[in-house]
């Protein structure tokens, strides 16, 4: 559209009469057709859509054989024609009280392996994997040599976890009824402003009074 606009201008300048028409006239035309070159040369913006995130979904196992060696803890996973995998589907994430292998495309699924917390300690730098046939086996070193294990996991302490519930629960729900209420009152009388210091002691003044009566 501007290269002919320019066409048409430049036709009158040919055949404008006074020099300064025709000037005028030609210098529009070389803005529309600078205008046209530059609209010809730049190239379309090319928006490209963000790539969604993948979410890969696994096949959770828990258990697993184990056997107890002097220095090392071997672990068996058993998944039938695994060693067409490749080792490169295989990830494993040795921490000191728990270890994780996953394998992608098996049996175009997901699994992953998670055992913790172990009995004892392992060194995650000293651990490793090998891919065999029909398994994959981990072997965790020891943090302590030698040690014999007396299970894979460790339970977790039930008592301990018991204690610090009941503790909750007697802060929260002691003999006393209102003693939860009481520390509730302290906690917004010692953090609130003087407005809610004055409302809190009011409502305190009230109820001594009342329990008086």
């Amino acid at each position: 559209m501007a290269a002919t606009d320019a066409d048409e201008l430049e036709a009158l300048a040919a055949q404008a009469l006074r020099p300064r028409v025709k000037e005028l006239l030609l210098l529009s035309a070389a803005a529309l057709r600078t205008e046209s070159k530059a609209s010809e040369e730049a190239a379309p913006e090319v928006i490209t859509a963000a790539p969604l995130p993948v979410t890969k979904s696994y096949v959770d196992i828990q258990t697993c054989a184990y056997a107890d060696e002097n220095d090392d803890i071997i672990l068996y996973w058993e998944l039938p024609g695994v060693g067409t995998v490749g080792r490169d589907h295989i990830q494993t994430k040795f921490e000191k009280d728990s270890v994780v292998c996953t394998i992608e495309g098996y049996n175009s699924l997901n699994y992953r392996l998670s055992v913790g917390p172990l009995w004892g300690e392992i060194v995650g730098e000293q651990s490793e994997f090998r891919l065999l046939k029909n398994s994959v086996k981990l072997i965790l070193r020891k943090s302590n040599r030698g040690r014999r294990w007396d299970k894979l996991k460790r339970e977790e302490d039930r008592f301990a976890k018991s204690q610090k519930d009941k503790k909750k629960d007697t802060k929260t729900n002691p003999e006393d009824p209102g003693a939860g209420l009481m520390d509730l009152m302290k906690n917004l009388y010692e953090t609130g402003d003087d407005e809610m210091k004055r409302t809190i002691a009011k409502a305190w003044t009230e109820s001594q009074d009342k329990q008086r009566s």
